[in-house]
């Protein structure tokens, strides 16, 4: 009776123990709503852990990329034709890499910069050497003009007709041409196409009222005529001031002699 209900408590907790292992091994409930799926993926699939970055070259490093795919070119090339010269391996350091890209950098902007500045200097003397060669061509047709004026006074009348008429060069010319006439003729220089300003500046040095004035005279004279300076009638105003003022200072010259 005893083995007989011991083999009853077996019995029982051999069934209590399959029921326990069959309630652990029961199927998932696979009955799972397709939209919580969806939901889910996408809910992962925005974790920044699953985003692509897309890595953007700047130019700088196209440049260094540039930089030392030539450098490894070349010493490849010349590996091949002297193969037993030791040359540095073909590898570059990656700050080395950086520090060339800015040298290299900074090269390319400087010949940049200059070839730059030299274009507009070349273009600058190119416009100031047209002007000059202009202006060379207006003088010689002024200087080669016939003077049938041979009174001061004459030249000075012409000079004022010119600047009505707005033509300053001209103008210019002949108020300076009336001054060495006015000179010429009171006796205190002697007059010739041939002679330079410098020799009558040299002739007038010891009149102590006209030396300071026709040197003025001469100076931007010189400066306007022969250095290609442009001339205003400013310029022709003052030449023609200036001729009223010697004209003053002969006669006092004249009687200090």
């Amino acid at each position: 009776m005893k083995l007989h209900a011991k083999r009853i408590v077996v019995f029982i907790l051999l069934l209590v123990a399959f029921h326990s292992y069959g309630l652990a091994q029961a199927p998932p409930n696979t009955d799972i709503s397709p939209v919580k799926i969806k939901r889910d993926v996408n809910r992962i699939l925005q974790n920044p852990d699953y985003q692509w970055k897309s890595h953007n070259t700047s130019i700088l490093n196209k440049i260094g990329k540039m930089f030392i795919l030539i450098f490894q070119k070349f010493v490849s090339f010349f590996k091949k034709l002297f193969p037993k010269t030791k040359l540095p391996s073909t590898s570059v350091n990656p700050i080395m890499a950086k520090i060339l890209m800015v040298i290299l950098t900074v090269i390319l902007v400087a010949l940049l910069a200059w070839l730059t500045a030299v274009l507009i200097k070349g273009g600058s003397i190119q416009r100031k050497s047209s002007d000059k060669k202009r202006t060379k061509v207006q003088n010689s047709k002024l200087e080669e003009e016939p003077k049938t004026l041979d009174h001061p006074e004459d030249l000075l009348s012409y000079s004022k007709t010119m600047f009505d008429k707005g033509e300053w060069r001209r103008s210019y010319r002949y108020a300076f041409l009336a001054i060495l006439l006015l000179l010429d003729r009171k006796g205190f220089i002697q007059y010739e196409k041939s002679r330079t300003n410098g020799d009558y500046l040299r002739a007038l040095r010891r009149k102590k009222q006209l030396y300071p004035v026709f040197r003025t005279v001469c100076l931007d004279f010189d400066m306007k005529w022969y250095g290609h300076a442009p001339i205003d009638s400013v310029s022709c105003k003052r030449f023609m001031e200036h001729y009223e003022d010697m004209q003053g200072m002969i006669g006092d010259e004249t009687e200090a002699n």
